[in-house]
């Protein structure tokens, strides 16, 4: 009878009991693995935040870097373009208050065939390593006006040219006859673009008018 019992009661308590081995108190199997669920959970929990962390560090870092390299990047090519910027030497010059040009003109000329439609003036140009500048003001109502040529230079891919009107006019005499002013320069030969500097002399680029000469 009473090991009957005693069978009866290990079926109807759900009990792990430890207490043949170390004497510890009985603890429900529910229970006990309730507690190795939360306690194997935890640890998850807490490894995961500073993985998620540091993934956020990582993509920020990374966000930097690159917005970084776009700036330092950029930054070089307009410090080479005006590292490119060279004079060019004015080699001679001349200027005068009376032409036939009829019209402003921005000239340039690479050969003896393109000057040759622009007789203004004898030019000492060496075609295989100089080139010429022509620039024009046109008619103008008196001679108190003329132009030089002051700067030449190279920016980039293109040549440019800087003028400067000049009062009074290059004869320092001033006077209300009509005029026609124009300078030329001769500049080392350079196959690029000539800002503003046609390569072909306009269309009624030339005429007879009270300021021709």
């Amino acid at each position: 009878m009473k090991s009957g019992r005693s069978d009866e009661s290990r079926a109807r308590l759900p009990f792990t009991s430890r207490s043949d081995v170390k004497g510890e108190e009985a603890v429900p199997l529910g229970r006990a693995e309730g507690n190795r669920s939360l306690a194997v959970a935890a640890p998850l929990r807490v490894t995961a935040l500073p993985r998620m962390a540091a993934l956020l560090v990582i993509g920020m870092v990374g966000i930097l870097l690159v917005a970084g390299t776009a700036c330092t990047t950029h930054r070089p090519t307009a410090t080479r373009e005006a590292d490119v910027a060279e004079d060019l030497p004015i080699l001679w010059q001349k200027s005068g208050l009376y032409s036939r040009l009829n019209r402003r003109v921005r000239l340039v000329a690479r050969d003896a065939r393109t000057l040759a439609q622009i007789p203004i003036a004898e030019i000492p140009v060496d075609f295989r390593t100089q080139m010429v500048l022509i620039a024009g003001l046109g008619p103008t109502p008196n001679s108190e006006l003329g132009i030089a040529i002051v700067r030449v230079w190279q920016e980039g891919t293109r040549i440019r040219v800087q003028e400067r009107s000049l009062h009074p006019g290059v004869d320092r005499a001033t006077g209300l006859e009509p005029a026609s002013p124009w300078t030329i320069a001769i500049v080392p030969r350079s196959e690029l673009n000539v800002d503003g500097y046609d390569t072909r002399v306009p269309r009624g680029a030339l005429a007879d008018h009270p300021g021709s000469r």
